[in-house]
């Protein structure tokens, strides 16, 4: 389950094998949010909690990354290792980043063969092709399936807008090697319409001990409408990534004994077509069809001991190709205003190949494949105007089969996956009062995960017998509007999670360690958010997320999961040609666990950073003037990775 999937494993192989001599707050838009609900809603209108990051407040705030535009948000936990070219990840509630569904435009990208337990790397999408950000909190399978575990997150990037061409330019340049670079053009008529984009961005410096990333994109959206009860979307991504940077556990730039970098290189293509028929607001029936392939190389220097309890984990290189299709067809009926029905089927087949190289000790090949078959219906009543209650279920059946050559250990077999079978129920209502300036929100569900494609197959540590991870989620919400101005929320929920995956001992396993279903974990709190126009020139919002999780299996602690989480922040627009804006982020202490650290648990200490821009607005242009980290704040996220310094960035957009 923790980043220490591979590095743990073979920590303890190398010994085995040497033997052998082998913010923001919620923002209420008009906008649908299909992240949480095959049904048409708004924020307003979900149970369920919900946080919507515009495409306005990318741009005013300007942040450099999706992680930066992540960070504000309550709820979630966003880090990443090192100042650049290392993994970033995204923590729901106190879960692993593998529990949160990633979708860009709708289709999912969770990669089942990396060694994190199928997740996706933030670092890997373009910040300037994004439109908006959603992020349900919760368990989303009973809409999405498997993967859901803990929330859902969907990068919404630019889609196609009739009207007269338009074209965008985009350009910026800062300390650190921070380089960002792009082109957008889009037009198009009520009966097709189209969006094409590309991007470059840049961090960190190519050189000896210098971590770096370099990042391309391309993008394509189409769509053809030729009558109000007919359409045809097609979507087209594709991006390369390169990256160099410490491995992680390794002591970073401070500690480690081994200087040489982590190589990564990647390959990412997302398409995506849909057809349409039907009236709206009658019956209205959608089929959709998605591919996601994902292809990386990756060479990982040796990392060496530095306290006495750890192991050399020896020099390795991993080859992974993964790619996902699927179709989907669902059928929408409306009922008037009182109750709206989604009813479909869901077909996914999963191809995954790991080969995976401990140089002069050992090597692996893996192969898998996975298919699953989905059933859903989603239902909400609005018995009133001021309480509606939705209904939703998902049955999902999965099975597969694979092989395994390892012949440092003399496998070779053709192995078949136990059928599984899940049902996600969620069940969740709103209740507006008579004021229309208070709501209350009640909502239970329910989610999953299959095994990732590594935790099965690995050669050394993969556990063909695992369970399926399983989360269960009470929450109640309660928002009030103050005035005309201002908005209050408050949610507090539990989470228990069962059937986590993790590394713990197994004498059984060739290595002595395998992957294996821990008990029970639950996760408790509140999340809160307030926003506030003071004015006509300030706005000013924050956010508080305070849980506690409770390991109640006896095993260790998770890590890398501050407990307490704090955002402020203002902004001041004097006239409509400028805006200045701040903000302050508190992260509270955490554990780190690095694995050149083996046999103790490293508190982090707590730490507050400040970011702030000013963007001054032109005719037909915006400059953008960002300061990061503003008060040079010297700490550290992971043990010996220092974090990014205080860094002036300039950014320029023109729109024609």
């Amino acid at each position: 389950m923790h980043r220490t999937y591979v590095a743990g494993a073979v920590l303890l192989a190398a010994s085995e094998l040497s033997a052998q001599q082998p913010s923001a707050p919620v923002y209420e838009g008009e906008g649908l949010v299909v992240s949480a609900s095959r049904l048409p809603n708004t924020p307003s209108g979900l149970a369920q909690s919900v946080t919507i990051i515009t495409g306005e407040e990318l741009r005013r705030n300007n942040p450099a990354s999706t992680k930066e535009a992540l960070g504000t948000a309550v709820g979630i936990h966003v880090d990443q290792v090192g100042k650049a070219g290392g993994f970033s990840s995204v923590y729901v509630r106190g879960a692993e980043q593998s529990h949160l569904l990633i979708l860009i435009d709708g289709i999912r990208v969770n990669d089942a063969t990396t060694t994190r337990g199928s997740t996706f790397d933030l670092s890997e999408i373009d910040l300037a092709s994004i439109e908006r950000i959603e992020v349900l909190r919760g368990p989303g399978s009973a809409v999405h399936g498997g993967e859901a575990l803990a929330g859902v997150l969907n990068i919404v990037t630019k889609q196609a807008v009739a009207g007269k061409p338009k074209a965008a330019l985009h350009a910026g340049v800062g300390e650190f090697g921070y380089l960002r670079g792009g082109a957008s053009v889009g037009g198009g008529s009520e009966a097709v319409r189209y969006s094409f984009t590309a991007g470059h961005e840049a961090a960190g410096k190519h050189s000896e001990e210098e971590a770096y990333q370099r990042l391309n994109t391309v993008g394509a959206s189409v769509k053809f409408t030729p009558s109000k009860n007919a359409a045809v979307d097609l979507t087209l991504r594709h991006a390369r990534r390169k990256s160099e940077s410490f491995p992680d556990g390794s002591g970073g730039e401070l500690f480690a004994l081994n200087r040489d970098l982590e190589s990564k290189q990647s390959r990412d293509t997302i398409a995506g077509l849909g057809f349409a028929l039907g009236d709206e607001q009658k019956i209205r029936v959608e089929t959709k069809l998605s591919l996601f392939k994902r292809e990386e190389e990756s060479a990982t220097p040796a990392v060496l001991p530095i306290t006495p309890a750890a192991q050399p984990v020896p020099e390795r290189t991993d080859d992974t190709d993964y790619d996902r299709r699927s179709v989907q067809v669902t059928v929408r009926k409306s009922f008037g205003d009182l109750v709206n029905v989604a009813v479909g089927a869901e077909l996914q087949k999963e191809d995954g190949t790991l080969d995976e190289d401990l140089i002069g000790l050992a090597a692996g090949l893996t192969q898998l494949n996975r298919d699953t078959q989905s059933f859903f219906v989603e239902t909400s009543v609005a018995p009133s105007s001021r309480f509606s209650i939705q209904l939703g279920a998902r049955y999902d059946s999965f099975d597969g089969d694979g092989s395994l050559e390892a012949p440092a250990f003399g496998l070779s077999e053709q192995f078949d996956l136990e059928r599984e079978t899940q049902v996600t129920p969620h069940v969740g209502a709103v209740w507006t009062h008579p004021n229309e300036k208070t709501k209350l929100r009640a909502s239970y569900s329910r989610g999953f995960k299959a095994p990732s494609f590594f935790a099965l197959g690995n050669f050394l540590v993969g556990n063909r017998k695992l369970e399926p991870e399983r989360s269960r989620n009470f929450e109640l919400g309660w928002e009030q509007r103050l005035g005309t101005r201002a908005r209050f929320q408050l949610t507090a929920f539990r989470v228990d999670y069962r059937n986590m995956v993790d590394l713990v001992a197994d004498p059984s396993s060739l290595v002595g360690i395998a992957l294996t279903n821990r008990g029970t974990i639950v996760s408790k709190g509140i999340e809160s958010s307030v926003r506030a126009q003071l004015g006509e020139k300030w706005s000013v919002e924050g956010g508080l997320t305070l849980f506690d999780l409770n390991v109640r299996d006896g095993l260790e602690q998770l890590a890398n999961r501050p407990e307490r989480k704090m955002s402020i922040g203002a902004t001041f627009e004097p006239n409509p040609r400028h805006s200045f804006t701040a903000r302050a982020v508190y992260e509270g202490d955490r554990i780190d666990q690095p694995q050149a650290f083996a046999g103790i648990d490293i508190r982090k200490g707590g730490y507050t950073t400040v970011d702030a821009s000013w963007r001054i607005k032109l005719d037909v242009a915006s400059i953008t003037l960002s300061v990061d980290n503003v008060f040079d704040k010297d700490y550290q996220v992971f043990h010996g990775f220092e974090s990014l310094e205080r860094r002036f960035r300039l950014d320029a957009r023109a729109e024609f």
